[in-house]
């Protein structure tokens, strides 16, 4: 029986450790582990004669047969594969020529080529969309619902206009629709949290309700990203890198509590409906939100001052006075005594 498993190499030190348990020298080890790691399979308790005939094959092809140094012509002998999956391939079809066992180890091969679990992609679950990662180059279809945009093609107060242009995007091969309710410019004013909500939710509604495509809301503002995730929006594009985060976090937390729980209580969709964001406590403590965000960057901002003073030296208590030297008088002045 033949017995083959992969080796989990994912760097050099990693594959030196593997050839110095096969008995390898060291220097041998290393001058085959800086040729490049590929793609290790052990192959066990195999005839020494035919395990030869393996490396030579695997040495024609440019891939590497690795032996141990005590290697003898009757003990069978462990041989760690190095290559491809295109030198495994074309390995495959070498040995089926040859003789022995050396056809059944093709097959083995073939079949562990199979199951090879390569590289695992990152994906970007933004709702129900799927965006693995590097498969591909996304396109985003910017849509500025402002009147001073970089580049002036803002639909403020226009939802319509924004659904017409979100409808040429997709036709033009967009992959996301990203909404922003305020210009990232440094000469215009803050807009107000509730002013971007009623500029970019009802465009994200309109968007969400008849295309089918991730929407991204570009805000920093942990109540705009709430407001637009209501609405339909499934990824949230923060210039800021997210700097306000934690805040998010904290906001968010009795609300997202009581909606894991209700998720399991009676289902997820519950939990994200009308019916169950409305009712009272959440509105109350949305209200809430408000002082708690305050609190929180005042105790942030305290924090780094008290951190800065430690670092700086500086102190809260009152400066002493300086230490009053004492002055003795002479004894001749305190006793009157005469010369």
């Amino acid at each position: 029986m033949i017995r083959l498993r992969v080796l989990a190499v994912s760097h050099r030190r990693d594959l030196e450790r593997e050839l110095d348990r096969l008995g390898v020298e060291s220097i041998q080890a290393r001058t085959i582990a800086a040729k490049g790691l590929g793609r290790a399979i052990l192959v066990a308790d195999f005839d020494p004669r035919e395990a030869n005939i393996l490396r030579q094959e695997m040495l024609a092809l440019g891939a590497e047969a690795v032996l141990p140094r005590t290697a003898g012509a009757r003990r069978p002998v462990d041989v760690i594969l190095l290559g491809t999956m295109q030198q495994y391939h074309r390995l495959v079809d070498r040995l089926n020529s040859q003789p022995g066992s050396l056809p059944a180890l093709g097959r083995e091969v073939t079949r562990l080529l199979k199951d090879w679990q390569g590289p695992k992609r990152l994906t970007l679950q933004a709702g129900p969309y799927s965006l693995p990662i590097g498969s591909q180059t996304y396109v985003m279809g910017i849509i500025n619902v402002t009147s001073n945009s970089f580049t002036g093609d803002g639909v403020l107060g226009a939802p319509y206009a924004a659904l017409a242009r979100a409808r040429e995007f997709v036709a033009q091969g967009a992959h996301i629709i990203d909404i922003g309710g305020e210009s990232a410019r440094a000469d215009v004013p803050v807009v107000d949290v509730q002013d971007e909500i009623a500029r970019v939710v009802p465009v994200v509604e309109a968007i969400a309700a008849e295309l089918d495509i991730p929407i991204s809301i570009d805000t920093y503002k942990p109540q705009v990203a709430e407001a637009a995730i209501r609405a339909g929006a499934t990824i949230i594009n923060d210039i800021g890198g997210l700097r306000l985060g934690l805040m998010v976090v904290m906001s968010l937390l009795p609300i997202g509590l009581s909606q894991a729980w209700a998720s399991v209580e009676h289902g997820l969709w519950y939990a994200r409906s009308a019916e169950f964001l409305q009712q009272p406590v959440f509105v109350v403590l949305r209200w809430m939100r408000a002082v708690g965000d305050t609190l929180f960057i005042a105790g942030v901002s305290s924090l780094v001052w008290f951190v800065l003073g430690l670092w700086r030296g500086w102190s809260l208590r009152p400066a002493s006075p300086p230490p009053v030297e004492r002055m003795e008088a002479p004894v001749e002045a305190l006793t009157g005594a005469r010369s």
